[in-house]
């Protein structure tokens, strides 16, 4: 008796096909999964991170720095509020929030907060001192998280 070879596996053309059709899917499915996107306390996060650094250029410069709010974004400046200031990792002093989200600021006048050079925040360019504790929120829909800002120590705190 004889037997013949068997033909019940698969050709390479066909496990190579099979490859690009599982990662195309893959790459659809990853860029549409929940949660991929921003999200309000990882924005605060970010915004935190920012005033930081901000409080420390203007220690280690010996200069003020402020940034600046508006509803959709933040900008770096010197003093002045004009010369720009490039974050670090932008290349921009202009940092733009998703548009789903809102930026709101408490106990800031002028919207922005100023860190001098021993990094103590100011509520303006006179060398006003914050007097009470500043607050940034992130909102997008109904969930907010808010950046605290304390007076003369200037620091920062995120909700945990």
């Amino acid at each position: 008796m004889k037997h013949l070879p068997s033909n019940r596996g698969f050709t390479l053309i066909q496990l190579v096909i099979v490859l690009v059709v599982l990662g195309i899917i893959a790459a659809i499915v990853s860029a549409n999964w929940p949660g991929t996107s921003p999200t309000v306390s990882s924005e605060a996060d970010r915004i935190a991170s920012d005033l930081r650094y901000l409080q420390n250029l203007a220690t280690t410069q010996h200069t003020s720095y402020r940034m600046n709010f508006s509803s959709s974004q933040y900008t770096f400046t010197q003093l002045d509020g004009t010369t720009a200031v490039n974050h670090p990792a932008t290349g921009s002093n202009t940092i733009a929030l998703p548009s789903t989200m809102t930026l709101t600021t408490t106990n800031l006048p002028n919207n922005y907060v100023v860190f001098n050079s021993k990094g103590t925040p100011e509520t303006d360019t006179s060398g006003t001192a914050l007097a009470t504790n500043a607050t940034v929120a992130v909102t997008n829909g109904s969930v907010t998280s808010t950046i605290t800002i304390t007076p003369d120590t200037g620091t920062i705190q995120t909700p945990t």
